[in-house]
C-alpha cells in the first residue's frame, strides 16, 4: 500500500534517485561487476544500471555525462582496486572532472562536461575471465542480438517491469485504473475476469501516470529537517 508521507520524503530528498538537478551535469562512470548469475541471492541486478540511465534521459533529455562499464568479477572480486580495469576507471574519473574544472569558459555546463570527457571513455564491457577483451559498444537494456555485451551479461527484468512499469523503475506506488479486458493480449473467460476483480478490487496499475505523490527532489543533497530527540 505504501505510506504517503514516506513516499513523498523519498521523492523530495532523492532517496528515490532522480536524474535531474546536480546529476544533470555531473560526470558519472557507472562501473558494474556483473553478479546477476551469482549462486544464491544477490541484490545488484544489472537492470538498475539502465534504470539510472533512463532517469537521466527523462530528467535532462540526454545521458552525455553518463558512461557504463561492465565486466564480471571472477578474477579479482567485485570492483576490487586490484583490478586493472577498476584502476583505469578511477584514473578516468580523475581526468574527467580535472579537465572540467580547468574549463573557465562561459559555455553551458553540460557542454563543458561533454568536451572534458576523455576521448577513450565510452560505454564498454569486457569479455569474461580469463579472456578479458574490451568490447566498445553502447550498453543496451534489452536482449538485442547485435549487442555482444548484452549476450555476455544479460539484463533480466523485475517484478514491476513484468507488470508493465518502465525501465526507469521510479514509481513507488502506482495510480490505479479499472480493470479493462481490452488492455490484455489474451482473452479472459468470465471466471478469469471475476478472479481478476477479486484479486485487484481497487483496480490495476496505470503506468501511463506518475506515481502517487511522485515529485522531483527539492534540491541536491536535500535533508529533511529533524527535531533532536530529547
Amino acid at each position: 500500500m505504501g505510506d504517503t508521507i514516506a513516499m513523498r520524503i523519498a521523492y523530495e530528498t532523492g532517496v528515490m534517485l532522480n536524474g535531474g538537478l546536480g546529476l544533470s551535469c555531473t560526470p558519472i562512470i557507472e562501473f558494474r561487476g556483473y553478479a546477476d548469475d551469482n549462486p544464491g541471492a544477490d541484490d545488484h541486478p544489472r537492470y538498475m544500471s539502465f534504470a539510472t540511465k533512463a532517469r537521466l534521459l527523462q530528467a535532462n533529455g540526454h545521458k552525455d555525462n553518463f558512461v557504463m562499464l561492465h565486466l564480471n568479477d571472477d578474477e579479482y572480486g567485485r570492483s576490487s582496486t586490484n583490478d586493472p580495469q577498476v584502476q583505469e576507471a578511477w584514473r578516468q574519473m580523475d581526468a574527467w572532472p580535472t579537465a572540467l574544472m580547468a574549463d573557465t569558459s562561459s559555455a553551458p555546463q553540460i557542454d563543458k562536461v561533454r568536451r572534458a570527457k576523455p576521448a577513450d571513455l565510452v560505454d564498454a564491457c569486457w569479455t569474461r575471465y580469463p579472456e578479458r577483451m574490451k568490447i566498445v559498444e553502447e550498453q543496451m537494456d534489452s536482449d538485442q542480438p547485435e549487442s555482444r555485451c548484452q549476450q555476455l551479461y544479460p539484463s533480466g527484468s523485475y517484478a514491476r517491469g513484468v507488470a508493465g512499469q518502465s525501465i526507469r523503475s521510479d514509481i513507488i506506488k502506482c495510480q490505479l485504473e479499472p480493470i479493462d479486458p481490452a488492455d490484455y493480449t489474451v482473452t479472459f473467460t468470465d471466471e478469469e475476469t471475476a478472479r481478476l476483480h477479486t484479486i485487484f478490487p481497487e483496480g490495476v496499475c496505470d503506468w501511463t501516470k506518475p506515481g502517487v505523490g511522485q515529485t522531483g527532489p527539492l534540491g541536491p543533497w536535500y535533508r529533511v529537517p529533524t527535531t533532536p530527540t530529547p
